[in-house]
């Protein structure tokens, strides 16, 4: 199998072009990259599709290791598509 790993840049550039739509999948492109990471996490949200529009914490969780971009602990989780300077 051929794998093509996508960049900062392609997901910054998708959001550019699809605003909306990337910010109802953002949350669950993260979601799949913190279970790939670790699945010792416990009490986890993330709300997407038509369910970002209500207010609070775009996520939460409790890890119960420390990985790579995931403290252990309970944590919040905010997110957004702002198309303010390039990365």
């Amino acid at each position: 199998m051929n794998f093509k790993w996508i960049t900062a840049t392609e997901i910054y550039a998708w959001t550019a072009r699809e605003p909306r739509r990337a910010q109802e999948i953002l949350p669950k492109l993260i979601i799949k990259l913190i279970l790939a990471s670790t699945n010792n996490i416990d009490n986890f949200n993330f709300p997407s599709g038509k369910s970002i529009q209500y207010s609070g914490f775009d996520g939460f969780l409790t890890c119960f290791d420390e990985v790579n971009f995931v403290p252990k602990g309970n944590s919040v989780w905010e997110m957004g598509t702002y198309q303010g300077e390039n990365i």
